[in-house]
């Protein structure tokens, strides 16, 4: 497992060093991501440990809004998975506006970055 995969979780780090390399690294790809779907409008969703999918473990699923090109609006296959809040944070794409959850979310949604 590569530590610099954005689909695998992130390692713990022999020293703090590596594992800011390691999030930069991630952050920066998804960054690019983000930046390559611009005009589909994508979001970045993350959810809490309680999922079906990912038990015990954070989750950050990009989303596409606006349907374009080959890209349809809903859920991708581009996610991240963290041990903790705060590691999900450090990976969000940069330079991106924070939204809070909504009382009608689902309830493992804790925010929306778009």
């Amino acid at each position: 497992m590569k530590p610099s995969d954005p689909l695998q979780p992130l390692e713990p780090a022999t020293n703090i060093g590596d594992y800011v390399r390691t999030v930069e690294n991630i952050r920066e790809t998804l960054t690019e991501i983000h930046c390559a779907h611009q005009e589909s409008l994508p979001t970045w969703v993350i959810y809490g440990p309680g999922t079906s999918d990912y038990p015990g473990v954070y989750v950050m699923r990009m989303f596409i809004t606006i349907s374009s090109g080959m890209m349809s609006a809903g859920p991708t296959n581009v996610l991240v998975r963290a041990a903790s809040l705060d590691q999900m944070r450090d990976l969000v794409p940069q330079n991106l506006l924070f939204l809070e959850r909504d009382p009608n979310d689902d309830p493992n949604i804790i925010e929306t970055w778009f």
